[in-house]
């Protein structure tokens, strides 16, 4: 750099050429093989000599100052390969490769191998426009500098991809010098990437020598051997999407420069050295950029969305949550991370990258689904009911369970019996592809033949008794002196079942308590046990819309008497109010008018319940 203003001075003395008010430096060919503005169509000819298979035509517009290349490979050994005005538009075909090339290496110190060089006719900036690409470059040069592209105004680059790079040189060695006061290299869109590829035997190498530069909506990248950025005092740093390197710490003599803060938080690359003028106690410091990732998502097939739809770039470190909308009739199938089955990972269809590192991307697939709605009659239930959701292709299994007295009819499937196919009161859809419904229909289990009574008694010192006595059986002891405490019951039919409508309920009489206010009921408990308290007198009662057909007849085996007459549908047997332990009973179901059990007791008790010393004889009495 100490030789910068000598090296822009020598090469303005050489190139301006004012001839009758006008610049002309067409012939100066010993700097520049082709100059713009050029007097003829000469220059731009002898670019096109250079340009690749199959490209058009490059043009020069001399009333805009603008230069497109259309695909273009030109090498040569003048120190500058080309040379623009300032306030030059570059224009990059979209699609080209263009690439320029000086190969300088001669003995002149003032000269530089410089691959594009800028004429300061004006303070307007050096622009390049378009998409394509181009590779500039300036060559080895033993005596003097190497500089990709030398500017003292500004350069602007809108959407191409500008490669800078500068050779082994003796002086300064740059990818994009641009170092006069308040130059700025301004990156709008697209991408700048300079560079030293070489050293510098007695001053130094960098990517980019300027004095400001900014990054709006593209990239910088740079490389140098001493530094990555040489900035002025003045320099104005303002992104954080620039990566740098430098090979060495940039330490030159205190006496020319001091060195500003390196950040270095990136493992992946070296962050900008930036150099200040030392009779400045300050420094300037870039910030180096966050790495990014980029997750890439993508619906496979039909059936639903993903939100967001879009590659998505996520800071390092970061978490991204992706959202599976399935349409209606649609559910989520699969979900792909990076081509893994993640699918059990997804909660309320949502996925949750956390802690990026990596690029990935994230696929999900749809897959139709179907409704079965199950529904079923009085008598039991159906399960799962109503409305479920399958997946298509998937199995479905209903079980169907009767409620007591009632068994299982029918099954309809989309309204056709299916009861051939009922296994064990289930039924399977084996692979679901249509929408269905099915329906359970119960019935009244039949009685077969008379109904049958079934009665267990807590017997004093014993408990519970291991096997229920059933239709007149005798439920208890006799001539034992042990007393009844309590009584189950339970009406059945001839296979075990309950019948529907036909229940019993029973009641009773204990010691000290006298008529218990709950009754017990088809197998429940009457009386009490862990208390020692006999049971004195019971009363028996069918329940449900088919009591009316039957009769139940029921006596009591009593401390004393032994088995009084039979009472019927809930009278009381027994006795109360006279301190006697019941101590067996037996019950018996008839159908209705039947009459009553024979034989009448041995000892012609007649007396069903006696209260207090009264017997009372009559089998159809009143409730006491």
């Amino acid at each position: 750099m100490k030789n910068l203003w000598k090296h822009i001075l020598l090469l303005a003395a050489v190139l301006l050429l004012i001839s009758g008010g006008n610049v002309l430096a067409a012939d100066a060919t010993e700097s520049a093989d082709f100059v713009a503005p050029g007097g003829s169509q000469t220059a731009i000819d002898l670019l096109n000599a250079h340009k690749t298979p199959g490209a058009q035509d490059s043009t020069w517009d001399s009333s805009t100052n603008t230069l497109t290349l259309k695909g273009i490979d030109f090498t040569t050994s003048a120190g500058n390969a080309i040379f623009v005005p300032s306030g030059t538009t570059i224009v990059l075909e979209a699609g080209t490769v263009n690439t320029i090339r000086s190969t300088f290496s001669g003995s002149d110190p003032t000269l530089s191998a410089t691959g594009i060089g800028v004429f300061p006719l004006s303070q307007a900036p050096l622009t390049f426009q378009g998409s394509g690409t181009l590779n500039v470059s300036g060559g080895d040069n033993s005596s003097g500098s190497s500089y990709g592209i030398s500017s003292p105004v500004s350069v602007t680059i809108d959407g191409p991809t500008v490669n800078a790079f500068a050779g082994t040189a003796f002086y300064d060695s740059i990818g994009l010098n641009a170092p006069a006061t308040n130059t700025t290299v301004t990156v709008n869109a697209g991408a700048l990437n300079a560079a030293s590829n070489g050293t510098s035997y007695s001053s130094h190498s960098e990517g980019i020598a300027c004095w400001n530069y900014n990054v709006t909506g593209g990239s910088i990248d740079l490389k140098g051997n001493d530094h990555a950025l040489y900035m002025g005092l003045d320099g104005v740093v303002s992104t954080n999407t620039i990566k740098g390197s430098a090979t060495r710490d940039g330490a030159l003599e205190a006496a020319q420069l001091a060195i500003g803060t390196i950040v270095d938080t990136d493992t992946s690359f070296r962050t900008i050295l930036v150099i200040q003028n030392p009779a400045v106690a300050k420094h300037a410091t870039i910030t180096p950029p966050v790495p990014t990732y980029t997750i890439t998502p993508r619906v496979t097939g039909t059936g639903g969305t993903i939100s967001p739809a879009t590659a998505q770039t996520v800071n390092e470190g970061d978490s991204a949550v992706f959202t599976m909308t399935p349409a209606d009739g649609y559910i989520v199938s699969t979900v792909l991370v990076d081509g893994d089955d993640v699918t059990s990972q997804v909660q309320n269809n949502t996925y949750t990258f956390t802690n990026v590192t990596a690029d990935h991307t994230i696929a999900v697939s749809f897959k139709a689904t179907y409704t079965i709605t199950a529904s079923s009659g009085t008598g039991g239930t159906i399960t799962p009911s109503g409305k479920a959701t399958y997946a298509s292709g998937a199995k479905a299994v209903y079980t169907f369970t009767a409620d007591a007295g009632y068994t299982l009819s029918d099954v309809l499937v989309d309204g056709v019996s299916v009861m051939d196919n009922v296994q064990n009161n289930i039924y399977t859809f084996d692979t679901v592809t249509s929408d269905h419904t099915i329906a359970a229909s119960f019935s009244e289990t039949p009685i077969t033949g008379t109904p049958h009574i079934s009665y267990l008694s807590h017997v004093q010192n014993a408990g519970w008794e291991t096997t229920a006595s059933r239709d007149g059986a005798i439920s208890g002891t006799t001539h034992r002196a042990l007393r009844m405490e309590a009584l189950k019951a339970s009406v059945t039919d001839d296979k075990g079942n309950a019948i529907a409508g036909l229940g019993i309920t029973y009641q009773a009489h204990i010691e000290n308590i006298g008529w218990q206010d709950t009754w017990g009921a088809d197998g429940s408990e009457a009386g009490t046990t862990g208390q020692a308290l006999r049971a004195e007198a019971f009363k028996i009662k069918l329940t449900g819309d088919k009591a009316s057909q039957y009769d139940v007849y029921y006596r009591v085996h009593v401390q004393n008497y032994g088995w009084m007459n039979w009472a019927s549908n809930g009278n009381p047997a027994g006795t109360t109010g006279m301190a006697l332990r019941g101590e067996a009973i037996q019950i018996v179901i008839v159908e209705k008018g039947s009459g009553a059990p024979t034989p009448t007791p041995p000892n012609d008790q007649n007396a069903a319940f006696i209260k207090n010393g009264n017997p009372l004889n009559n089998l159809d009495f009143l409730t006491q």
